[in-house]
């Protein structure tokens, strides 16, 4: 990788110099409301072409972190809607245990309710 990195400089910085070759004219240049002493014609347009990809390497940028935060964002909502379904199965099955305690306990409550027939010993002969 290190290598075909330093191979992209070695020939954006030939192409820079072919440039500044070819183009060795002197324009004036207009900024809109400052005007610059006049420069080279290939000095401009490397310096066009830095500041366009320094530009674009800051949106670059900018724009993946949008892309990464509505991604990021995404997984969130799954994962909160596979929590609440969780919640909801949870809730169900406590309601259920809850139903089936109270009618264990209202079957012993009504058993131990009931008066036990006793017989008692003097009666019988």
């Amino acid at each position: 990788m290190r290598y075909i990195l330093l191979l992209i400089l070695f020939v954006f910085f030939g192409y820079a110099i072919g440039l500044v070759i070819t183009n060795n004219q002197e324009l004036p240049v207009n900024l809109l409301f400052v005007q610059s002493p006049e420069m080279n014609l290939g000095s401009l347009l490397i310096m066009a072409m830095i500041l366009g990809v320094v530009i674009g390497i800051l949106l670059s940028i900018q724009l993946f972190k949008v892309i990464q935060n509505k991604w990021e964002i995404s997984q969130l909502k799954k994962e909160k809607k596979s929590l609440k379904n969780k919640l909801n199965d949870a809730q169900q099955k406590i309601e259920e245990k809850t139903k089936l305690l109270a009618a264990t306990n209202k079957i012993y409550a009504d058993t131990s309710k009931k008066p036990t027939e006793t017989v008692s010993t003097t009666d019988v002969k």
